[in-house]
């Protein structure tokens, strides 16, 4: 203690000499001699006074250590970009740049959003990312939008994050990342990072599930469809499964080789297709293996009891389903055909070869997810949820009274003219005049009376539209029929223009709106490689720029 006072008594003197030294000497030893000691009297000062008492007794090295305390402190927070999917999504992810804003821990992370703009850029943002070091890409969007952006970080530092906004969050819902973006956010902010196993289908990457047999033939009308959420895959497979016949496969892997007649074939890495139906219960993301499940050939009764099953985590009791366990397995069947991998529908070859490639990419998890009454009751409130969940949601019926946005203005118009217009997209020419209320488009796109007063004012009057049981069918209707046309046809030959430009607006506004996959992105995709109307994006979403930090 007597020491410290001491030290305490000559700091003046030291600092008034060190002053003297570095202004009037030239002696570089001599001053760096000073700094080292008066270094370890500012520790001492630090640790009985503490910053405070530094900066009283000498403003401008306090000064100088707290300028260079921040720029530490910024050059250790850890930087994470969010990747955004525009024009697809659930609903909610329009909220999701303000709740970025408001929720992130601004201590802990630097961020950036950045917003695809055709198909596949989301893996090209995140490789950019990984490549230049960021330290966290989180995916905001579905099964989709995961599988681009995990692509590109696999074998780097870079961790993925996911705020689930899709139809299955077959990855998120494994890992128990809260479906609410405020919640995974929160999750973001814990930053607990684990490295887990990907795999790869003929050397394509997927990350829960990859598989062959009925639930690719699932996929394929799953997807054609245009539409999302549970009840939708209930319809397919319901629908297709009364007619679908199995198929024979020959399967190599580590338990020897074997002939099966087989309903399906899943490679599981994650425990679940998504939407809560587990293919593979007991699967593990860290293990170094894929379960392998084999359905053999069943009756529609039987589909019944291992839909249930699947929901219930109990698919392995069934008598017409087993299970292996491999790193790799080698199948071949009569004839090419359909595959899925992550919920998406590919054509693949007679042979196939799956693989996994073990602690690869690393992932911000849920910590909390071992915790089994956590899990019990999350499961319980999701799959109540999801069984009502489909692309739009049902017309409320404060709505149905008050008409809020006075969607009898495009019932009224669609009533004289909406058959006719029908009859005219699928004869691919647009003759009469129908445009702005059949195919409506984002308010300030226009000039005319006409697009002031079926302007769609934001996504509330969107979903509004879609969820109405007259307007959103006929859109569903209208677009589906578009999508039916012969693939030589472009947009300005079915429309003219400007209507096809108009088209682009009404679909990117739509689709800005729905799930992954839905049928207005297809409409992008077809007819305008996958470019949504960027001037309705600004309008809809704003500049998503990060606030000051």
């Amino acid at each position: 203690m007597v020491f410290l006072r001491l030290k305490f008594c000559m700091t003046p003197i030291f600092y008034a000499t060190g002053r003297f030294l570095i202004k009037n000497m030239c002696n570089f030893t001599a001053a760096m001699s000073f700094w080292i000691g008066f270094s370890g009297l500012c520790f001492v000062r630090l640790y009985e006074g503490g910053l405070t008492g530094l900066v009283r007794h000498y403003p401008e090295v306090g000064a100088g250590m707290f300028a260079m305390n921040d720029s530490f402190v910024r050059k250790m927070k850890r930087q994470i970009l969010f990747i955004i999917n525009p024009i697809s999504g659930t609903g909610r992810k329009r909220t999701i740049p303000s709740d970025i804003v408001q929720y992130l821990d601004h201590s802990h992370f630097d961020y950036e959003i950045k917003f695809t703009e055709r198909a596949g850029h989301a893996t090209e943002l995140a490789h950019e990312a990984a490549r230049c070091g960021v330290n966290v890409v989180c995916a905001v969007g579905g099964d989709g939008t995961v599988n681009e952006v995990a692509r590109a970080v696999v074998h780097t530092e870079t961790a993925l994050a996911i705020i689930p906004c899709g139809s299955g969050n077959g990855l998120a819902r494994h890992l128990q990342i809260p479906q609410n973006p405020r919640r995974a956010i929160e999750i973001i902010n814990r930053d607990v990072v684990h490295c887990l196993d990907y795999g790869k289908i003929n050397g394509q990457p997927f990350f829960c599930t990859c598989g062959m047999g009925f639930d690719a033939f699932v996929s394929m009308k799953f997807a054609s469809s245009g539409r999302r959420g549970l009840v939708q895959y209930a319809r397919n497979t319901i629908g297709v499964g009364f007619s679908y016949k199995g198929d024979t496969y020959t399967i190599e892997s580590e338990q020897g080789t074997e002939t099966v007649d087989a309903f399906l074939i899943a490679c599981a890495n994650a425990s679940q297709y998504g939407n809560n139906a587990y293919i593979a219960p007991a699967a593990s993301m860290k293990d170094g293996l894929m379960d392998v499940v084999i359905m053999q050939p069943i009756n529609p009764i039987e589909g019944a009891q291992v839909l249930l099953q699947m929901f219930t985590k109990t698919l392995l009791n069934n008598s017409h389903v087993r299970m292996l366990k491999s790193k790799r397995v080698r199948i071949t069947r009569r004839s090419g055909g359909a595959v899925h991998l992550d919920g998406e529908p590919l054509m693949m070859g007679n042979e196939i070869e799956v693989e996994m490639v073990p602690h690869s990419f690393n992932v911000i998890v849920n910590p909390d997810a071992h915790s089994k009454r956590h899990n019990y009751l999350q499961d319980m409130a999701e799959r109540i949820g999801d069984l009502f969940r489909t692309e739009y949601a049902p017309v409320r019926e404060e709505h149905q009274e008050e008409d809020s946005f006075n969607l009898e203005r495009f019932v009224k118009a669609g009533d004289e003219c909406y058959e006719s217009a029908l009859d005219e997209v699928r004869n691919g020419h647009k003759r009469t005049h129908w445009m702005w209320y059949i195919f409506p488009q984002m308010s300030g796109l226009g000039m005319s009376a006409a697009s002031r007063h079926y302007g769609i004012s934001g996504a509330a009057e969107a979903e509004a539209f879609l969820a109405h049981p007259i307007l959103g069918q006929r859109l569903y209707e209208i677009t589906e029929a578009l999508l039916a046309l012969d693939r030589a046809c472009s947009a300005h030959e079915v429309f003219g223009s400007p209507d096809d430009l108009k088209l682009q607006s009404c679909m990117t506004l739509f689709s800005s709106i729905s799930e992954e996959g839905n049928v207005f992105e297809r409409i992008l995709s077809r007819y305008f490689d996958g470019q949504p109307c960027f001037r309705t994006l600004q309008l809809l979403y704003g500049k998503a720029e990060k606030e000051p930090v």
